[in-house]
């Protein structure tokens, strides 16, 4: 039977209490002239005894201690809430992405854009020269397909003059009223990209695509 912990019934309050009545008992019994070889043996055995009650004594209080760890680790409010505040960060993460994208602009020419970010600096206009990142997908029915361009991976960004039949007519419609440091998605009929033709084994004929654009300088 465990021991209780505390109070009139400590096991520390117990071992005291043998600890006098053997005392008082040595006392009796030297009194009443028993030997000491007899006396010896009798203490050697409350010695034993007085160990083993001590182990479970020590046996019962880890046992509580860890019960009482195990009972508490459920709780874990700090990491509660800090799953609850990580939830609510994506969701507003996701609501601002939703925000800054907005609806599509669509253009007379079937063009449609999305503003991903606005930017602040310099406006494209026809004529300037503007240098662009660019990632280019094949549009999968209105959702990003395969990559088959991202001027980052060629190391450098891409210049044009904006108005020009040297790149695609997407580029030049899609830029224009852009400022620097904007980011802009294009959705692109095949009509103002690679058309008929296509690029080789990279682009097949009458894709549309989506592209995103970052303008990065205007000058």
């Amino acid at each position: 039977m465990p021991l209780a912990l505390g109070g009139s019934g400590s096991p520390v309050r117990e071992l005291n209490l043998m600890r006098d009545a053997d005392i008082m008992r040595a006392d009796r019994v030297l009194k009443n002239g028993m030997s000491a070889a007899g006396l010896a043996r009798q203490n050697l055995a409350k010695k034993r005894r007085s160990c083993a009650i001590r182990e479970h004594f020590e046996e019962d209080f880890t046992a509580v201690s860890s019960s009482a760890r195990v009972f508490r680790q459920p709780e874990k409010p700090l990491t509660t809430r800090l799953a609850v505040t990580s939830l609510l960060i994506m969701l507003w993460a996701v609501a601002a992405t939703a925000f800054a994208g907005g609806e599509a602009t669509v253009l007379e020419s079937g063009l449609r854009y999305q503003d991903l970010v606005v930017g602040t600096g310099a406006t494209a206009e026809t004529g300037k020269v503007a240098t662009i990142h660019m990632t280019g997908w094949l549009d999968n029915g209105g959702v990003k397909g395969d990559e088959f361009f991202d001027s980052r991976h060629q190391g450098q960004p891409i210049m044009f003059k904006i108005g020009t039949d040297r790149v695609m007519k997407a580029w030049n419609l899609g830029v224009v009223g852009m400022k620097a440091g904007g980011k802009r998605r294009l959705m692109v009929p095949a009509s103002l990209g690679y058309g008929s033709k296509g690029v080789a084994d990279i682009v097949p004929p009458d894709s549309d695509l989506i592209l995103e654009i970052e303008l990065l300088e205007v000058k």
